[in-house]
């Protein structure tokens, strides 16, 4: 997902343009300062693991469909969009004990949303999926795959409305998610710098790679591997926090009227 707050190309590969405001994240002194009196700790998770086999695939999402309980998604690809090529799907329980999962939709295609479970854990309607931004993954997984996400609750909707409650009007302007990760309750000091630490890595690999097909390339860099998961490894901590802005039924609602704007502007 995107990490600028919304003007720069990422390493997403997204068409679309990402919000310009600058946040305590883009200028390492006054992140210092923002975050110096943190004292919150965070549980460390273990690595990502890749699943670029159909029958792992299967076996771990099998899983996480039986239990039931809201994931955390995300997706990664070049210009992503419906033209565009999704090449990985990042998937984290709200348990954190337990990896990130990185779905190889390069090298596994169709069948990661077939056998692999993918699209069925994608498209059930009692598992809730928080995702950041919704907008371009629901549309490459419709077109490109046939997917319709469903039951979604999107974290960039709710982080506005408290970015609105803190300014006391509404902020006209989109927040992306370097910004709700400055903002995501429950990390201490060392965390947050290291999360800037591991997209900064992450932006240069993909920088680095010829033709913006970093995404596309096997295998796939332990650098873009971070990335991918800091994405999505957050989202429960920001739900558990922000929900109360937003029920599910009204989600719903605005989900399904979003659509990609030029610029930055408010689309809810």
């Amino acid at each position: 997902a995107v990490m600028a707050d919304d003007t720069s190309e990422s390493p997403r590969g997204d068409a679309s343009p990402s919000t310009s405001s600058i946040t305590p994240m883009d200028d390492p002194a006054s992140l210092t300062s923002l975050l110096a009196s943190v004292s919150l700790s965070e549980t460390t998770s273990p690595a990502p693991i890749l699943l670029d086999t159909i029958a792992e695939c299967a076996k771990h999402l099998t899983v996480l469909i039986d239990r039931g309980d809201p994931v955390a998604v995300d997706f990664e690809g070049i210009s992503l969009s419906r033209e565009g090529r999704l090449c990985l799907a990042q998937i984290a329980s709200v348990d954190v004990t337990q990896p990130v999962f990185l779905v190889d939709v390069v090298k596994l295609g169709f069948d990661a949303f077939g056998e692999g479970k993918l699209g069925a854990l994608l498209q059930s309607a009692t598992i809730v999926k928080l995702i950041f931004d919704c907008r371009s993954d629901r549309d490459a997984l419709f077109h490109q795959f046939g997917v319709t996400l469903q039951n979604v609750y999107d974290i960039q909707v709710v982080y506005c409305m408290r970015c609105d409650e803190l300014a006391g009007f509404r902020v006209g302007r989109l927040k992306g998610l370097k910004a709700a990760l400055g903002d995501c309750p429950g990390l201490d000091f060392q965390r947050r710098t290291e999360i800037v630490k591991v997209k900064q890595t992450g932006a240069a690999a993909y920088a680095d790679a010829e033709n913006g097909d970093a995404w596309e390339k096997r295998p796939l860099p332990h650098e873009l591997i971070e990335y991918a998961a800091v994405d999505v490894q957050y989202l429960h901590l920001m739900y558990d926090e922000w929900k109360h802005f937003m029920k599910q039924g009204k989600m719903d609602t605005v989900v399904a009227k979003r659509k990609r704007k030029k610029g930055s502007a408010r689309d809810f």
